[in-house]
């Protein structure tokens, strides 16, 4: 249905034209075809700078603008937002079989402006108009969860979780409404899941989270050495790696994963945030602060991972098992 779509809409941009705008009208078309909103989009936007006056194009560039809208927030100020919002009655007129698509986009683009209520109000609408659209179930839970109802939104991503059999973004977001309401359990159990669909270090980082958070140190440890198997250095699961080790009590092991973390870190994109909160953790464990320093100890709380307590202390001269 998408092409033939796209075949009307190029049809009707067909009129007599410069050369170098149908050229970038049949690469719009084209990367829409392919699901590429952001280079449509562009070459939509090329096209209408050489023929600002045909209409045609107006449609087509905010056709683009508003598919690619429903998967991503766009920077768009609040006159351009609401010029997009009013294209988009144009476009359920004109293309009804993707309702669901501009719904979301507006959705997207209401919750941009502040209008969280009006936001989920469209985001419903379009979960209704295409219960398997995954952008609107999505999202339509992020915003059930900043407008305090974690009740709904988990509710939403439980269906969604049966209508996307294969999908591993529903299920991160499901686990992490679990978490939040302190159902660990239920979140690896969801995570496990998402593994099984297809591995990567980013979910057995989450996952090794939920088991720090149940206080299961040796099954988060394990988990965060798996991440690092799949993904040598990686920097989430290095600091989680260090977490729990410190959480275990563990701290000379901790020290020397901490010290690989931020030896290797930098070079893998990690946040200045989360290298000084490491770089904090490694002083105190290794009494820069001086022989007065607070080194965490039993019972207390691990620093950076607000509610998880250290349960027992390892003597120095453990042998446990070095980190990968």
């Amino acid at each position: 249905m998408r092409v033939l779509l796209l075949c009307s809409c190029l049809a009707a941009c067909a009129t007599p034209r410069d050369p170098i705008v149908t050229w970038h009208v049949t690469h719009a078309e084209a990367a829409y075809a392919a699901g590429d909103y952001t280079a449509a989009r562009m070459a939509y936007a090329a096209a209408r700078e050489l023929a600002p006056q045909d209409a045609q194009l107006g449609l087509c560039f905010y056709r683009a603008q508003a598919a690619l809208a429903a998967e991503v927030a766009l920077p768009l100020d609040e006159e351009h937002a609401r010029l997009t919002d009013h294209w988009i009655d144009l476009l359920l007129e004109r293309y009804p079989d993707e309702r669901a698509r501009w719904l979301t986009a507006r959705g997207n683009l209401l919750h941009g402006l502040g209008e969280t209520q009006a936001a989920i109000a469209a985001l419903s609408a379009a979960r209704t108009a295409d219960p398997r659209f995954e952008p609107a179930v999505a999202l339509l839970a992020s915003l059930q969860v900043s407008t305090d109802r974690p009740v709904e939104a988990e509710a939403t991503l439980e269906k969604a979780r049966q209508d996307f059999p294969k999908s591993i973004a529903i299920r991160a977001q499901l686990a992490d409404v679990m978490t939040a309401r302190k159902g660990y359990a239920d979140a690896i159990a969801v995570l496990g899941e998402a593994l099984r669909i297809e591995p990567s270090p980013g979910t057995y980082v989450q996952m090794g989270q939920a088991m720090l958070s149940a206080g299961d140190t040796q099954r988060a440890d394990v988990t965060f050495r798996e991440a690092l198997r799949l993904s040598p250095d990686y920097p989430p699961a290095m600091a989680g790696l260090g977490y729990a080790k410190l959480a275990a009590g563990d701290k000379d092991q901790a020290r020397m994963v901490f010290a690989r973390y931020l030896e290797t870190a930098p070079k893998r994109g990690a946040s200045d945030k989360k290298l000084d909160e490491i770089r904090s953790v490694l002083r105190g464990l290794t009494g820069a602060f001086g022989p007065d320093a607070a080194v965490p100890g039993v019972g207390d709380e691990v620093p950076g991972m607000p509610g998880m307590k250290i349960i027992r202390t390892i003597p120095m001269n453990d042998a446990s098992p070095k980190p990968r």
